[in-house]
């Protein structure tokens, strides 16, 4: 059955979600609908990845990336506590190989230093500590605030929080065309929508060819 909405998200991953939730959060009362072909979230890339929440140490000082990446390592270890999902606080160690790899040892620190990053560079002996089996040329690298959380937990919280929210998730629904002011689903016919947002994933080149955006 054909519906109306002032957004709909196509796709229903960790940024689909997302990005409906900030916006109910921004504008409560509109009508969000999100789109997923699948019958289950969390069935493709952000259910099925490593879960790192990390640190930002890799990012150069006062990039973007650097900035959200530490930024969202603390917003989402908040999130994940106030939604019961469990984190698992392993911290992360890097080690080297060689004395050829030191020197990218400590730009690796001294980013994360310029980052406001916690960490610490440590001796063998205090690796083996932390981590029998590991092995490291001289000193290694110790994140303490890398942590492992579910991909598929942090997905399903946050849809919880969007249909709190007022929001519809619509599963099993292929959207098959779009373009301003609609978008078409296998199920529904052509919906009339205020606008459409393109997390798709890897089709998101072909709702954005719908729109006629990267097609050279």
């Amino acid at each position: 059955m054909s519906f109306t909405a002032d957004v709909a998200v196509v796709g229903g991953g960790v940024i689909g979600l997302s990005l409906a939730d900030a916006w109910l959060a921004r504008f409560p009362g509109s009508s969000v609908v999100v789109l997923d072909k699948e019958d289950k979230l969390a069935e493709h890339a952000s259910g099925r990845n490593s879960g790192v929440l990390h640190a930002g140490f890799y990012y150069a000082p006062d990039s973007l990336k650097a900035q959200l990446t530490r930024q969202g390592n603390e917003r989402l270890r908040a999130f994940c506590a106030e939604r019961g999902v469990d984190v698992r606080e392993t911290g992360k160690v890097v080690v080297t190989k060689s004395d050829s790899e030191r020197p990218a040892l400590q730009e690796l620190y001294r980013r994360g230093a310029a980052n406001g990053v916690e960490l610490e560079m440590i001796d063998e002996a205090q690796l083996r500590e932390l981590e029998p089996l590991a092995r490291t040329c001289g000193s290694a690298l110790w994140s303490p605030t890398t942590a492992v959380a579910s991909p598929a937990a942090v997905v399903l919280a946050i849809a919880d929080r969007v249909r709190e929210r007022g929001g519809d998730i619509r599963l099993g629904t292929r959207v098959i065309g779009a373009g301003p002011g609609w978008v078409t689903t296998d199920l529904d016919g052509r919906c009339s929508v205020g606008h459409v947002i393109n997390a798709a994933g890897l089709h998101a080149d072909t709702v954005a060819h719908w729109y006629g955006v990267g097609e050279e």
